[in-house]
């Protein structure tokens, strides 16, 4: 069985989001130099990304949780809270991940459903549980391809500075009578970003100008911009994504985007792609023609290898 559910923007935000010794959005200097465990032999690599191994873990209801922490941005914007331990019935998993969403839901606020609150899963719908709240926490059923079955909780935010995203799998272990359940739950912290969607071009405005088929760039961006723009909560949850804009030329240039798909949503992808557009230039002219205010279509993928 597979579960997805789906967490979205605090509807109180409250001004400092913290979790033991963590706190969202603080500097990740200050952060490393406050920890006793974080010494350059406790930097790792997961995925070829640096991680910090080993911090103090947080207790999260009546349950401790070890923690993830990606030093690919100075800043701490996103958790990840990991647990793996022993049920005897699969759906035990299941309620665990609800009361682990209901205790991040005491530091960040209720949450709000996303747009895309139930995403895809091939699976067949079990339940539906709620935090206090009245969060909805889905519970899917699925086989696995040698016909075994398998337990996942997800959650996933919409738009707003706090999204989250947590799943858990339960399936069968070694010993007879017992399931292996893991957690896995991210909350993300990235205000700035939400800015950027404020001068999107209007349908209007795009339908009315040219499209550019043949692009020539006088500014792009390298490897280590696009992983400084690649979102935090899809890196922590090894998550790899594809957004497309559409965007009007301006002057020297400058590009002014709108989202035009996004995929998987809710995963900040398409506000990465907004700044990394934001960071690069056409050339002023392609093909003897002035590419200002014509527009372009791009489609920005975010790879994790």
């Amino acid at each position: 069985s597979v579960l997805f559910a789906s967490a979205g923007a605090a509807t109180a935000q409250p001004a400092s989001i913290e979790f033991g010794p963590y706190r969202l959005g603080m500097p990740m200097s200050e952060l490393v130099t406050t920890l006793t465990t974080a010494t350059p032999e406790s930097i790792g690599l997961d995925r070829e990304m640096p991680v910090l191994r080993g911090p103090p873990p947080v207790r999260l209801g009546e349950l401790s949780f070890g923690v993830d922490i990606m030093l690919t941005h100075d800043t701490l914007d996103v958790l990840t809270f990991v647990r793996d331990e022993s049920v005897e019935v699969q759906e035990q998993c299941f309620d665990v991940l609800t009361d682990l969403v209901a205790s991040i839901e005491e530091r960040t606020g209720a949450l709000q459903a996303a747009q895309a609150a139930q995403p895809e899963v091939e699976g067949e719908l079990v339940s539906t549980s709620r935090t206090p709240t009245g969060f909805e926490v889905h519970h899917y059923r699925i086989s696995d391809a040698e016909g075994g079955s398998e337990v996942q909780v997800g959650a996933a935010n919409g738009s707003g500075p706090v999204r989250v995203i947590a799943r858990s799998r339960a399936e069968p272990a070694k010993e007879a009578g017992v399931f292996a359940c893991s957690l896995r739950a991210s909350v993300g912290f990235d205000p700035s970003r939400a800015e950027l969607t404020g001068a999107a071009p209007t349908t209007a405005e795009l339908a009315a100008a040219e499209l550019i088929e043949r692009l020539q760039w006088r500014v792009q961006i390298d490897g280590r911009q696009a992983l400084e723009a690649f979102p935090s909560i899809a890196l922590a949850q090894h998550v790899s994504g594809l957004a497309e804009l559409d965007c009007l030329v301006g002057t020297e240039g400058a590009l002014r985007c709108a989202i035009a798909s996004e995929s998987p949503p809710e995963h900040g992808f398409g506000l990465a792609a907004l700044e990394i557009a934001s960071q690069m230039r056409l050339e002023s002219e392609i093909d003897g023609r002035p590419t200002e205010g014509r527009r372009v279509h791009l489609r920005i993928p975010f790879r994790l290898e």
